[in-house]
């Protein structure tokens, strides 16, 4: 009863303080500091209570495993007297061990349950706000009506001259990252997990898709379009022979492709997008020239400094530099010279071939658990493999911006182990 009542205890303000790093990313940052004290001090109080860590060894290897690997470059960063050494290693050390302490208040099926929902909730509740954002920008909605949540650390824009000069919509949000993980985790849960199933939220999946379809970001429209198809694939080749169940996709996608279709076509129609207009601007991301959002045409500064970081992780191919290190003939940034649109690049440059390599077993690990999971069929089999469809698609979008960087995103990696840690502990 007593473990009953800590464990709602702990609900509210993780699933708050979860809620708040999908929608309002960057921002409101001293709340989330107070929501993240509430959580370790409930979860401190739990542990005591229990007298144990609720964390498979092997999960536990895990996080030692990514604490000593981001101490080991930081240090090495700070003996090159890195200048971004500090701030880089706080954030791949501190924040890996802030999560390691909330993975230890995931603790049971019903924790999964309602992490599921707050997803859905904060999806929801994005793709209203930003719909609204949008409409209010051109005097749609009303003023009255609507509250922008906009704060000087967090990054929200509308080019409202832009569908009038070139066809496509113009604008930024800070929580667009959180679309590349929330709309294929949506998707992916849809499809293995029919008697979960509404009309409310295949409707949500289809306006999330549209949202990152017409909004004006280039990877958000090629993820929305892409990993449907990818995630059905997937299934298809982890499967093989298994006897888990999967809904009908065949029809799903037929009727979901049909009902896109028609009301992409009336929106087109109505709102006045040129499909020319997007498809330049998706297919310039791949030269050496690029549209910008504005619409003017200059250096792709993401294929410039792939080239110009590689030049420079030629000369120590093994470790790279350290954590904190930059190109001095290619600087971005004046106030953080270290940091670079291409994350990648900017790992392989730091850290080398070992580094990346190392990190990436870590990541090898979680795709490879979260299958085997998935093809189970168990209570956690939908929720493995939606997010493993979304941590997928979030790190195919850090390639063209540093987003696990940020401690609001980190969930997109932890939530899975989360998941891997509840699994390994019922077997």
């Amino acid at each position: 009863m007593e473990r009953s009542l800590l464990t709602k205890f702990l609900y509210f303000p993780g699933l708050l303080l979860l809620s708040m790093m999908i929608i309002v990313p960057s921002a409101y940052q001293f709340f989330k500091g107070i929501l993240f004290f509430i959580v370790f001090l409930e979860i401190f109080i739990i542990i005591n209570f229990r007298l144990s860590l609720k964390m498979h060894p092997n999960i536990f290897f895990l996080f030692i495993f990514y604490i000593f690997l981001g101490t080991a470059f930081g240090v090495y960063g700070l003996i090159q007297h890195n200048s971004g050494a500090l701030p880089i290693t706080k954030e791949i050390v501190l924040y890996v061990i802030l999560y390691m302490i909330v993975i230890c208040g995931i603790d049971d099926y019903i924790s999964m349950t309602y992490i599921h929902k707050t997803l859905i909730f904060s999806l929801s509740f994005l793709c209203i706000y930003i719909a609204a954002s949008l409409l209010n920008a051109y005097g749609i909605w009303p003023d009255w009506l609507y509250y922008n949540l906009q704060t000087t650390t967090s990054d929200q824009a509308i080019n409202v001259t832009t569908l009038k000069l070139y066809g496509r919509f113009s604008a930024s949000f800070s929580s667009y990252p959180s679309l590349l993980f929330l709309q294929p985790y949506l998707f992916a849960f849809l499809i293995t997990n029919p008697k979960k199933q509404s009309k409310w939220m295949w409707f949500l999946f289809l306006v999330s898709t549209a949202i990152m379809v017409f909004v004006g970001r280039r990877i958000l429209l090629m993820v929305a379009l892409s990993f449907p198809l990818f995630t059905i694939l997937s299934i298809i080749f982890i499967r093989k022979n298994n006897e888990h169940k999967v809904v009908k996709w065949k029809s799903v996608l037929f009727y979901m492709a049909i009902f896109f279709v028609v009301i992409s076509i009336i929106f087109i129609e109505v709102s006045g997008i040129s499909i020319k207009s997007i498809t330049d601007y998706v297919i310039s991301n791949f030269h050496s020239k690029q549209v910008t959002t504005g619409g003017k045409v200059g250096s792709n500064v993401r294929l410039d400094t792939i080239v110009e970081l590689f030049k420079g992780w030629k000369e120590r191919p093994l470790f790279g530099f350290g954590s904190g290190a930059y190109y001095p003939h290619f600087i971005r940034n004046l106030k953080e010279p270290w940091n670079y649109e291409v994350s990648y690049m900017q790992y392989l440059y730091s850290w080398g071939i070992v580094g990346c390599a190392l990190y990436g077993l870590g990541i090898y690990f979680i795709i490879r658990k979260l299958i085997n999971i998935y093809k189970e069929g168990s209570f956690y089999s939908s929720y493995a493999l939606a997010s493993l469809m979304g941590m997928i698609a979030f790190l195919i979008g850090n390639a063209t911006n540093p987003y696990l960087l940020k401690i609001d995103y980190f969930f997109v990696i932890f939530l899975p182990v989360a998941i891997i840690n509840l699994h390994y502990r019922e077997h």
